[in-house]
């Protein structure tokens, strides 16, 4: 873990810096110099051991999202020539010349009202206005966006409830004011009908939203999209990955860090108070089978 991702988590878990010192070895007056941001550039053994100490209070897979999450901030902030930090907006991302455009094309800055132009396939969605190409979804991926949305329906249904569940392809401008960002989650709910007014698009945040991770959407759903989703306002962001059996849960109102509930057990949906619950258990995979 990264010290930016430390600092959150000593909040989180409402952690002293007295515990943090006895738990990871590190004397407690640099304890305090590092998370009062007094010691500017701490030594790495002094992140190592204070890394070891936090992934050990976490599941391993929330453990793996630390790193995979530091690993992108790396590639987005990296000294310059100047040795100045800068940042480079989705450096980690594939664009791709889509049908029709030229590849200068691509440079420009790219808005709701394009998309609603650019052909049907390949599948792209808007990423600070670039073009950002998505691969077709497997089986695995498909049956999770099944399981999900069925029973997200049925609850809906039986309950007498106004909120809408819709999946991909639907076009979803998260932020009001930004249509130069433009998704298409797996799965998502949206309870203010005013936000489908034009019956093409969703303007605004819904209030879950569900990705189910790919190799081609895996960084961008784990980084740039959460934050997307956080700043627009949505209340809920599921990462389901398929490969881990685990879905990774960030109630954005609660807290900066994600929750890791297993595929194996029902998994409670907070904007409906855990009266929803998710049953994914027939993905898992039997090792007896």
């Amino acid at each position: 873990m990264e010290l930016f991702q430390m600092i959150n988590s000593k909040r989180d878990l409402c952690l002293t810096c007295e515990e943090i010192a006895k738990g990871s070895g590190v004397p407690i007056s640099t304890v305090r110099k590092v998370f009062s941001k007094q010691t500017k550039v701490p030594r790495r053994q002094t992140l190592d051991d204070l890394s070891k100490f936090f992934e050990s209070k976490y599941h391993p897979a929330q453990v793996e999202y630390f790193r995979n999450e530091a690993m992108q901030y790396a590639k987005q902030n990296r000294p310059s020539g100047n040795g100045l930090l800068v940042r480079e907006p989705g450096a980690y991302m594939k664009s791709a010349d889509v049908s029709g455009m030229s590849v200068k094309s691509i440079d420009k800055k790219y808005t709701l009202e394009d998309f609603d132009e650019m052909p049907m396939e390949p599948r792209i969605e808007l990423i600070d206005g670039k073009v950002v190409t998505m691969d077709a979804p497997s089986f695995s991926h498909q049956d999770a966006v099944m399981e999900i949305i069925f029973q997200t329906k049925l609850f809906i249904k039986k309950n007498k409830g106004k909120c809408k569940a819709m999946v991909s392809p639907a076009a979803v401008q998260p932020v009001v004011d930004d249509p130069s960002n433009v998704v298409e989650p797996d799965v998502f709910v949206v309870c203010d009908e005013k936000k489908m007014e034009d019956g093409r698009h969703v303007i605004g945040a819904p209030d879950w939203i569900v990705e189910v991770l790919s190799p081609s959407t895996r960084n961008r759903d784990m980084v740039k999209k959460r934050d997307l989703y956080k700043k627009a306002g949505v209340r809920e962001y599921w990462m389901v990955d398929m490969d881990g059996e685990v879905v990774i849960i960030y109630e954005f109102s609660k807290t900066n860090n994600p929750s890791i509930r297993t595929m194996s057990e029902p998994i409670p949906v907070g904007i409906y108070d855990g009266k929803l619950e998710i049953d994914l258990s027939e993905l898992v995979k039997n090792e007896d089978a």
